[in-house]
């Protein structure tokens, strides 16, 4: 007798559910054939259950991408320094480090780079401006300042962005001097 599905090949057992003979590979999938394990997911999906609720035989998706790690520090505190990465928002990130959220290491070190970085990129601008008032070395840097503002606001989102997911975000020269301060 030969496999329900495979006409050609021998039979080496039967389903547990439909009693239909299979063959090797098919047993090789598990002891029910493909209409049984069909039927049995489609009743366990018909099941009732609360929205976004898992059964207990049922284990969590694997992460993809990347390793999952824990989200640290609290919604709020990671909002508030997430809005302080964004240029003019800069005040979120002191708020985040006057309230009970600066208590936390992870919000307290993001709030501290999301300032630094926007003094620093503040202070760049300026010192562009500046220089540019200088009659032959202006003429150059007038075609630089334009690109500083759109620069700005793209790595402000992009930090901020990390900041909120719990990423440890790394912004160049400020994050050297911040983890001096906050370590000390």
């Amino acid at each position: 007798m030969g496999c329900y599905y495979h006409d050609a090949v021998p039979a080496a057992g039967a389903c547990s559910g439909c009693h239909q003979p299979l063959c090797s590979t098919c047993l090789s999938e598990g002891p029910l054939c493909g209409s049984c394990r069909l039927q049995q997911r489609l009743e366990r999906e018909s099941e009732p259950r609360l929205f976004g609720a898992r059964r207990r035989s049922e284990a969590p998706p694997p992460p993809t991408g990347q390793a999952a790690t824990a989200i640290i520090g609290t919604p709020e505190g990671r909002a508030l320094a997430a809005a302080g990465y964004i240029p003019f928002l800069w005040p979120t990130a002191l708020l985040a480090l006057v309230t009970s959220h600066g208590r936390d290491h992870y919000v307290r070190k993001q709030s501290l780079q999301a300032l630094g970085f926007n003094f620093g990129m503040g202070a760049i601008w300026i010192a562009l401006h500046l220089m540019a008032a200088v009659p032959l070395l202006g003429w150059t840097l007038w075609g630089t300042l334009p690109f500083v503002l759109p620069i700005w606001l793209i790595a402000g989102i992009v930090f901020g962005i990390k900041t909120w997911n719990g990423d440890d975000v790394r912004v160049p020269i400020v994050s050297d001097y911040v983890d001096r301060l906050v370590h000390a």
